[in-house]
C-alpha cells in the first residue's frame, strides 16, 4: 500500500502531462513481495492488489476528475457521482458474479462448454505463484 501511495503522484503527473502511463510498478510490487515472502502466493496477490491495483484505480479516478474539469463539472457533484457509481457498479458486479458461480456449470474450468474459462483470474494467480517461488531472482541477478 505504501508503494501505491508513493508512486501515485509521480506516475499521475506523467500520465496527466503525456497521456502515457509509466509501466513496471506491477512487476516491482511482485518482486518486492517475492523477495520478502517467498513461497506465499496469497500474500503476493494481496500485496499486488494493494500496491499496484490501488494506484491504477486512483489514477483512473483522477483521470475522470480531469475530464470533469474540462467539461466544467463542479468538483463536489463529480465526486459524489463517482462514489455513487462505484457503489452501484460494485454491487451489480458482485451480484452478477454470485449468480454466475451458482448458475453456470463448471465455470472457470478449461472444458467449460460456453467458454467461461476465467483467463484473467488464472493469469493473476499464475503470476503470483511463479514470482512468489523465487523465479524473479533469475531476472534481477
Amino acid at each position: 500500500m505504501c508503494s501505491a501511495f508513493i508512486y501515485t503522484v509521480p506516475i499521475g503527473v506523467t500520465l496527466a502531462v503525456t497521456n502515457q502511463e509509466i509501466g513496471g510498478l506491477n512487476v516491482v510490487t511482485e518482486m518486492i513481495i517475492g523477495y520478502a515472502l517467498p513461497g506465499r502466493p496469497i500474500a503476493m496477490m494481496m500485496f499486488k492488489t494493494w500496491g499496484y491495483i490501488t494506484m491504477a484505480q486512483a489514477l483512473n479516478f483522477t483521470s475522470d476528475f480531469k475530464m470533469g474539469h474540462y467539461m466544467k463539472i463542479p468538483p463536489r457533484p463529480m465526486f459524489w457521482c463517482q462514489i455513487v457509481a462505484t457503489v452501484i457498479a460494485g454491487t451489480v458486479q458482485l451480484g452478477v458474479q454470485a449468480w454466475m458461480f451458482s448458475n453456470i456449470k463448471d465455470i472457470c474450468s478449461p472444458d467449460q462448454p460456453d467458454g467461461f474459462t476465467c483467463r484473467t483470474v488464472n493469469l493473476f494467480g499464475t503470476a503470483s505463484i511463479i514470482v512468489s517461488h523465487g523465479s524473479c531472482q533469475y531476472v534481477v541477478s
